[in-house]
């Protein structure tokens, strides 16, 4: 049977006897998200900020909203690489 001191320090040994997150996962997991994420979300949340205002209208904005924002991603996108 394991003291208690053993068994406070077990899961660290187990733990670090664990390898490494594969494939870069760690910078992944713990990194900043990246920015089309942020958009995505914030894209998401919108109608539910504008219900209070616009009610079922919101919905309808916030597709034309969206509509624009990628069109102008995507526009970025072509000034970027316009041959590919």
């Amino acid at each position: 049977m394991l003291s208690a001191a053993h068994r406070l320090h077990a899961p660290s040994r187990t733990a670090a006897a664990l390898p490494a997150y594969p494939f870069g996962l760690t910078r992944d997991l713990f990194g900043p998200p990246p920015s089309h994420a942020h958009r995505l979300v914030w894209l998401i949340l919108l109608p539910f900020t504008l219900w209070a205002a616009y009610s079922w209208f919101s919905v309808l904005l916030s597709g034309i909203f969206a509509f624009l924002m990628f069109g102008i991603d995507e526009i970025g996108v072509q000034i970027e690489e316009p041959f590919g």
